[in-house]
């Protein structure tokens, strides 16, 4: 249950029944017009700031959603999951922009999910996941931090996201990548 309170502590509104149990994955994004976007493993949400819903969009593929991110260009909502893929939204409407599982390459029969917050620098994503098959994690740990480009012109959705370079590492994190200035 989202939850929004005014300065002095009085509840103007909240979710309800719109988000389920698995939205406690996901920090909510607050806009300067005051409207809320916020997720759980089946759908994401745009509330106005008096708790309205300007658009609502499902998950086609699941995944529990990690803290949504704007492009810097505000025209996409970027939501990372765990057990799932690489979402974008269009941020003024919710509809789907975008969806890819990050893969070691075309014959991966696994993919990258994360447990953390993606970084933005312009309309590039910075996300950390680890590697896992069918739900089990890589036996040798295997590991990427990948910064990856939100295509903004007209493409298949499955070409949204291009993988502009990736680093390899062994293990898990548990930390999210951060971006200051051109570092």
């Amino acid at each position: 249950n989202l939850a929004v309170y005014d300065f002095a502590g009085t509840r103007l509104w909240s979710s309800g029944a719109i988000l389920n149990a698995n939205a406690f994955a996901s920090a909510p994004i607050v806009l300067a017009d005051g409207s809320v976007i916020a997720c759980d493993d089946a759908t994401v949400v745009r509330f106005t700031s008096g708790g309205g819903v300007l658009w609502q969009a499902p998950l086609p593929h699941g995944g529990i959603p990690i803290s949504p991110v704007l492009t810097a260009d505000g025209r996409f909502l970027v939501l990372a999951t765990y057990r799932g893929p690489l979402y974008a939204f269009a941020a003024d409407s919710g509809a789907l922009a975008g969806i890819t599982f990050l893969r070691k390459g075309a014959g991966d029969p696994g993919y990258f999910d994360t447990v953390n917050t993606p970084a933005v620098r312009g309309n590039r994503i910075y996300v950390v996941g680890h590697h896992q098959v069918a739900g089990v994690p890589d036996p040798a740990g295997l590991s990427w931090l990948a910064a990856v480009d939100v295509v903004p012109h007209d493409t298949a959705l499955d070409e949204r996201f291009q993988i502009a370079w990736q680093y390899s590492f062994t293990g898990p994190s548990g930390a999210s990548p951060t971006v200051v200035g051109d570092t």
